[in-house]
């Protein structure tokens, strides 16, 4: 399932310096606004009801918030599973006396891509 470009593009942005924890905390709150969308949009229903209509399960995957398009069925992921899922990557600070030119470096660079 494809992430949301907006929140793929701001976790691959942070994933060198934030952690798995911010992004849950993230996907949390994005969560909790959609819950608070639901609840404003059927005031008088309650939340388990607001759950029952619009989240569904998908694969393993609990809260999958869909909906229909006139030729296709889009969904929604629930948010705190889609930023936890980009793997966190640490930048690897290269060596000051490494030169990419020079061949004597060349398996420091391929064993650090």
């Amino acid at each position: 399932m494809e992430l949301n470009p907006k929140i793929r593009g701001w976790a691959m942005f942070h994933r060198t310096t934030a952690s798995k924890k911010v992004f849950g905390y993230v996907d949390h709150r994005i969560f909790c606004e959609l819950e608070r969308w639901m609840q404003r949009r059927h005031p008088d229903k309650s939340l388990p009801w607001c759950y029952k209509k619009y989240l569904t399960q998908v694969g393993n995957r609990h809260y999958v918030l869909e909906g229909t398009t006139l030729d296709r069925r889009a969904s929604l992921e629930r948010s705190d599973s889609q930023g936890e899922d980009v793997p966190i990557k640490r930048h690897v600070k290269i060596r000051a006396a490494a030169n990419p030119y020079d061949s004597q470096w060349e398996t420091y660079f391929l064993k650090n891509e």
